[in-house]
């Protein structure tokens, strides 16, 4: 096996999820080691090479020993694991919360992988127009700055900010709560210039709420800073922004009146940094370079 496989099967260890599977990679970051060097070893050292737990090094071990093939990729999107072109191999061992361990992806997928910095942007699918147009705004104008927009692709919010995005000329990544091939089949008619589509699940998965759940994980690792634009006191965005409270993600809420967003006020108490409407700078400061590098683990 290649590094691309081991870490294909690493993926498939029962126990083994996004924070273990980044842990692990950073253990052997840090060590200059590939996937490949934990191939023939016994579960004992694992366990000290990666610092997992004996009960789960000897699952690991039992997976390399039959191992799965990697899936072929389809005629219109393929898989994508890090050091792949086309998954954000760059900021892989500091995502918080930590990313899946691949995607499938589609479209323009080379902006997965290009060092942007990037601002998730959550919201109800039921809000306001004018909140639509002021969230188009801002993802016009924070793609125009060069940021790459990263949002859901659900109706109100989420397409307004993609929207905005590509008018602004960086261009926007959507992530599925489900299979490419199943939640994003209308997708794949239709032209992805400047659009990268991605799903951590297998192609023919059906959306479902938990997925989507989920999925705002992986918004949020795959961004730099997150703006819930607007938010209840529940469902969706409330949970993204919980997320990110939780993980101490950069978090933007648009300062909205409480009959307009019942949940921003709230969450600025808790933490979230309000953005004014009317001068988005905040959240469009420029940011630190990342620290690591996934580059030759």
């Amino acid at each position: 096996m290649d590094d691309r496989e081991v870490w294909y099967n690493l993926c498939q260890v029962e126990g083994l999820g996004s924070s273990k599977f980044q842990a692990v990679a950073k253990r052997l970051s840090n060590q200059k080691l590939g996937a490949t060097s934990l191939l023939g070893l016994d579960a004992s050292a694992i366990s000290s090479l990666v610092g997992l737990k004996l009960d789960l090094a000897t699952k690991l071990v039992d997976q390399l020993l039959s191992p799965l093939k990697v899936p072929a990729n389809h005629e219109e999107i393929r898989l994508v694991l890090p050091d792949d072109d086309g998954y954000p191999t760059f900021r892989y061992l500091d995502a918080v919360p930590a990313l899946p361990a691949y995607f499938w992806v589609t479209g323009s997928t080379g902006l997965l992988s290009q060092e942007f910095k990037t601002i998730g942007i959550a919201g109800s699918r039921d809000t306001s127009s004018d909140v639509i147009e002021l969230v188009e705004l801002f993802a016009r104008k924070a793609s125009k700055s060069g940021w790459l927009i990263v949002s859901g692709l659900a109706k109100g919010v989420d397409t307004a900010a993609h929207n905005g995005a590509i008018d602004g000329g960086t261009g926007t990544v959507g992530v599925l709560a489900g299979g490419i091939l199943k939640a994003g089949a209308d997708y794949l008619r239709t032209e992805l210039d400047g659009i990268a589509i991605v799903s951590e699940f297998e192609p023919l998965v059906p959306w479902s709420g938990p997925r989507a759940m989920q999925r705002n994980s992986s918004i949020a690792g795959l961004s730099d800073r997150v703006l819930v634009a607007a938010s209840g006191v529940s469902g969706g965005s409330w949970e993204m922004a919980q997320l990110c409270l939780k993980k101490k993600k950069d978090l933007y809420v648009f300062d909205l009146p409480e009959d307009v967003a019942p949940g921003n006020r709230k969450l600025i108490k808790a933490g979230a940094k309000p953005l004014d409407p009317e001068d988005f700078s905040a959240a469009l400061q420029d940011l630190e370079p990342p620290s690591q590098f996934f580059k030759g683990v």
